[in-house]
């Protein structure tokens, strides 16, 4: 993967979860409240949501996205010089379709492939 979240350790499991939401935020008063536990659920859900789209946002803007197309380039080069061809899949953020957010990035990596004559699939 040459895009992505940059983080220092790898994160695991529901790990990335409570990570991008501030922490576990979990507390004895939501298991003893059904209202507290709801409004702690969807200020956390909201919070996730916010992080997530960032996090992605971020890692196709400015430097970061200068470098991972860098290595994009030397990837197909690479492939190129042994002959190969290089096929670049774009798997959706699987949520939220009615206001998708990535659309834009998935122009962004549409528009380099088809610069670099590289074989591109949505």
């Amino acid at each position: 993967m040459i895009f992505g979240l940059e983080v220092a350790t790898p994160i695991k499991g529901l790990n990335f979860i409570d990570i991008n939401n501030g922490g576990n935020t979990f507390s004895p008063l939501r298991k003893q409240s059904a209202l507290i536990n709801f409004i702690s659920y969807c200020i956390e859900k909201r919070r996730l949501h916010t992080n997530t789209v960032k996090a992605y946002v971020e890692s196709f803007e400015g430097q970061s996205a200068g470098n991972g197309f860098d290595l994009l380039d030397k990837l197909n080069q690479s492939i190129l010089e042994d002959e190969g061809t290089l096929l670049v899949v774009v798997f959706p953020l699987l949520y939220d379709f009615e206001k998708y957010r990535f659309r834009s990035i998935h122009k962004k990596i549409e528009l380099f492939c088809d610069r670099n004559r590289i074989l591109f699939l949505d």
